[in-house]
């Protein structure tokens, strides 16, 4: 049973897991969307917003809990749980968009769309060399610049661009230190197909390293 032990099957997770990834994103920008073309869907939203933020939050919290029985690497489970994530951020990221009317959510996700996407491809190598990181990184400096280049002409306030590229940064180069991580291990348990659980945990790494680095800095602070 093949564990990830070599760079064909590395790649072929890689793939099948930022595809899934930017399917994943792609339906949250497209949804994002809708309240700026709709006025009547931006003030449904705007009047509820506080309800579709709290019922956001509350699925995504159930997301994480199920995650700790191991849920989110079963068939079909798994699809069930991304497909509740994917849920969460839409009922959570247009009711933001409604309410400050603006594209700042949606070029972060946008971006991290495109960004998925590239990582997919770059990917598609068979073996990663120099070459492949450079040109991961000629992509990412394309995803940015065209970032700013939607926001001059969106006309967006300089808080919010600094904000949205910053979150957009950040996440970039997080998504290419996990890919850096599964290129650089020589045995990880998992399938090359489990593309699903690879996107959950991109999110429940992520939820956990912050939640230790809290609580550290909490523990320090009551020291």
């Amino acid at each position: 049973m093949p564990h990830l032990s070599d760079d064909e099957s590395r790649n072929r997770f890689l793939k099948g897991t930022y595809m899934v990834l930017a399917i994943h994103w792609g339906i949250i920008t497209l949804c994002s969307l809708l309240p700026l073309w709709s006025q009547n869907l931006r003030i449904f939203l705007q009047d509820q917003n506080e309800t579709f933020v709290i019922m956001g939050v509350y699925l995504g919290v159930i997301v994480c809990i199920t995650a700790c029985f191991g849920l989110h690497r079963k068939v079909p489970w798994n699809l069930g749980a991304l497909a509740v994530f994917t849920l969460a951020w839409i009922l959570v990221i247009p009711t933001v968009t409604a309410a400050s009317e603006s594209y700042g959510a949606i070029f972060v996700f946008g971006t991290l769309t495109v960004a998925a996407l590239f990582i997919s491809l770059v990917s598609c190598v068979e073996r990663w060399n120099a070459l492949s990181w450079t040109s991961v990184l000629v992509i990412m400096v394309s995803v940015i610049g065209s970032h700013l280049v939607l926001y001059r002409y969106s006309k967006e306030s300089p808080e919010l661009v600094s904000v949205s590229l910053g979150l957009c940064v950040l996440s970039i180069l997080y998504l290419l230190a996990d890919s850096v991580s599964i290129m650089g291990r020589s045995n990880l348990k998992l399938e090359d197909d489990e593309y699903v659980f690879g996107a959950m945990t991109l999110y429940l790494d992520l939820l956990v390293r912050t939640t230790d680095w809290i609580s550290g800095r909490c523990c320090r602070c009551l020291q």
